[in-house]
């Protein structure tokens, strides 16, 4: 996540709703990326499955799934 992509920190910012970032240990954002980004909205979770990159839903399809699943039951309780 860089320019000339869009001000990824601006949009992060201005999202009003629990939201979930999801990352693999070896993915495109990085963890430094993903603090950033939590830095700007209190609301954001970031949740790490380890061992996988970018396709960590296809490498780790359960564990992502219970990551979601976790999330979406905590703001609904």
């Amino acid at each position: 996540l860089t320019p000339p992509l869009p001000d990824y920190l601006k949009l992060m910012q201005s999202i009003d709703l629990p939201t979930l970032l999801v990352t693999g240990e070896y993915g495109v954002v990085s963890p430094t990326v993903a603090e950033e980004l939590k830095s700007v909205n209190p609301k954001l979770r970031i949740e790490t499955i380890p061992k996988v990159g970018h396709g960590l839903h296809y490498d780790q399809p359960e564990h992502f799934a219970l990551v979601v699943t976790s999330f979406l039951d905590s703001i609904h309780e």
